[in-house]
């Protein structure tokens, strides 16, 4: 689960570049006080009338506001900012400008990304204000309807990060961390394989011995001779899928030279008999063998090997007298029984491999013939089912289970 959670917090770290680093923003607010244009001594009854129509300014306030908001002030501001050598979408403007109007007083405030731009906007904005305020309120049919005083100097402020962007980060973080580990916990949930010998004993069978196929002969070996009573015959049993994998084959020939190494005198059979491949790893012929004595009760031909008390009695040739030797003929074969008597009879210690149980000629057919089996269990090859299907033809055919063997 560590791995998974570590996979999806560098993810986030790599794609989180505005979070580590925020975009700067800036802002800048003024306000201004709205009014009629003030009459002169020189005013005619109509203008003094119109300063008496205007004389509560708010109404001219709410229009200016409303003007200002709007996407027309934004594309004067945009022009006017231009002529300042600042080349500013008329949609930024808008998008980062907001007008309040409370009775005569407005309030403009402005955000952009950039301290100089923002700066050249809002001077734009006061002169568009000043000169062109006009637009406001369109219907007076004045250029400028209003006096515009600025009561503040517009000074640009960066804006800090907002308590989002800080914790932005750490909670991608948490977040990250979260979502591995539970992603983690799924996949090791739903795996369908053997990961280790903790998953075996989960399933209640017991770990003989553990390691590689090829190292693993003698720690089986000590384990089996600490059964009680002590097993002299034994299957290896393949549990990897419905077709035999070779691992299985070093595990049986490492304990039969462990056992054969201990002065015990030694039989392994290649019980693979639709592929046989024994003679391989021991390195004898494999002309004749268990297959010949099954159809033809045939003498057993044991062969020797460079291991002192070890002999290999090897699968044989793929077909005798005709018929298929992938077990289905085989598995009812009335020598059988006669023959694993006499292999008893010629050693100590008798070990055959055979393929995962199955319908056929398999572990759980030989194992009724032997003293137990030992369930080979291969670590990402092995699924779950793989063993509860093994351990279920195994209680069908009457084999005792005596453990696995997990490399």
């Amino acid at each position: 689960m560590v791995i998974p959670a570590a996979i999806v917090l560098g993810v986030t770290i790599l794609t989180a570049e505005e979070a580590v680093i925020p975009p700067s923003n800036y802002n800048v607010g003024v306000r201004f006080l709205i009014s009629p244009p003030l009459p002169t001594d020189n005013a005619t009854a109509e203008e003094e009338e119109r300063y008496y129509q205007w004389l509560t300014s708010e109404y001219l306030t709410n229009g200016m506001a409303d003007w200002a908001n709007g996407i027309g002030f934004a594309e004067k501001v945009s022009a006017k900012t231009a002529e300042r050598g600042f080349e500013v979408d008329p949609l930024a403007i808008f998008n980062g400008t907001s007008a309040d109007a409370i009775r005569s007083r407005l309030t403009i405030i402005m955000n952009y990304g950039d301290r100089d731009a923002l700066q050249a906007m809002i001077e734009a904005a006061i002169e568009v204000l000043e000169e062109e305020n006009g637009a406001g309120i369109p219907h007076l049919g004045l250029e400028s309807p209003a006096e515009i005083v600025l009561l503040d100097r517009p000074v640009v402020n960066e804006v800090p990060a907002s308590i989002g962007n800080q914790l932005d980060l750490p909670v991608r973080i948490v977040l990250a961390v979260i979502t591995g580990l539970l992603i983690g916990f799924l996949v090791e949930y739903f795996d369908p394989y053997v990961r280790d010998a903790e998953d075996v004993r989960h399933k209640g069978l017991q770990v003989l011995a553990q390691g590689e196929p090829k190292t693993i002969g003698r720690d089986l070996r000590a384990a089996l001779l600490l059964q009680n009573p002590v097993p002299s015959s034994v299957v290896i049993g393949g549990t990897a899928g419905t077709t035999f994998d070779e691992s299985s084959l070093y595990v049986a020939y490492e304990l039969a030279a462990a056992m054969a190494n201990s002065g015990r005198k030694t039989i392994l059979v290649d019980g693979v008999l639709s592929n046989p491949l024994m003679h391989t790893v021991a390195k004898v012929d494999n002309q004749s063998g268990f297959a010949d004595s099954l159809v033809n009760n045939a003498p057993l031909r044991l062969q020797e090997t460079s291991v002192k008390n070890l002999s290999v009695l090897a699968g044989g040739s793929g077909a005798v007298d005709g018929r298929d030797t992938d077990g289905r003929d085989l598995a009812a074969s009335p020598n059988l029984p006669g023959v694993m008597a006499r292999l008893k009879q010629e050693c100590d210690m008798l070990i055959v491999v055979a393929p995962p149980p199955k319908a056929g000629f398999d572990a759980a057919l030989l194992g009724a013939h032997t003293d137990g089996v030992v369930m080979h269990v291969e670590r990402g090859l092995t699924w779950f089912s793989a063993i509860e299907h093994g351990q279920e033809l195994l209680d069908l055919g009457q084999a005792n289970l005596l453990g696995t063997a997990v490399t």
